[in-house]
């Protein structure tokens, strides 16, 4: 009774260790973009910005008017939603609370993701260690663009996906409003799409398993 009494506090203070490794790394990139918000905002952020503006003023775009090459030419601003939402944040806040939301929006991200991680069997050491390998490709693509909402997207439908996985619950059911909603935010919507078909038929074939197993028992 005593060793297991002098065990237990070390394994929790070793849970609560791993754990603090994981915040640590979302505090580190948080941190990172933070020193550089200055960087953040470039002519892809502003851009978008602008294209806002425009839909805000004259309503879905049906041809491009803003650049030299396109201009004239028949056009559908499948982003119009990010577009919408870094103009109206602008807007509301100026490039301060545009900035905030990004690193917001990224971070949320990598939390998300670290639960997802966590949830599918990995331990909290191997998410910070996945994690400071993630910062090294995180970021060269900090900067404010529609696809900042696309990641979050992405590791939504992961987690989604997973929780299915993990728990045997229908929840793939909601990937499809995400799928709706990303859409509209950033092209990348397709490799969503992707994600999501694999899951289902993982699911689907996980389902169809048991049920033979079932109808096995049942012949036996």
């Amino acid at each position: 009774m005593r060793a297991a009494a002098t065990r237990e506090p070390s394994g929790w203070l070793a849970g609560r260790t791993r754990f603090f490794l994981a915040v640590a790394v979302v505090a580190v990139y948080a941190t990172r973009l933070a020193a550089s918000a200055g960087e953040l905002l470039q002519g892809d952020g502003w851009f978008c910005i602008l294209l806002g503006r425009e839909i805000a003023d004259h309503g879905l775009p049906h041809e491009d008017t803003l650049t030299a090459l396109g201009g004239g030419r028949p056009w559908i601003d499948v982003q119009w939603l990010a577009h919408s939402i870094w103009h109206a944040l602008r807007e509301i806040g100026g490039a301060r609370l545009v900035l905030v939301s990004h690193v917001l929006l990224l971070c949320g991200a990598l939390v998300l993701a670290f639960d997802a991680a966590r949830r599918a069997g990995a331990s909290s050491r191997r998410v910070a260690l996945a994690g400071l390998v993630a910062l090294l490709v995180l970021m060269p693509q900090r900067l404010v663009r529609a696809q900042s909402f696309g990641v979050l997207c992405l590791v939504l439908v992961l987690w989604i996906a997973i929780v299915d996985a993990r728990r045997g619950r229908r929840t793939l059911m909601w990937t499809l409003p995400v799928l709706v909603l990303w859409a509209n935010l950033h092209g990348s919507v397709l490799v969503g799409v992707g994600l999501a078909g694999l899951a289902t038929l993982v699911s689907a074939s996980r389902r169809t398993g048991r049920a033979r197993l079932e109808r096995l028992g049942l012949g036996v």
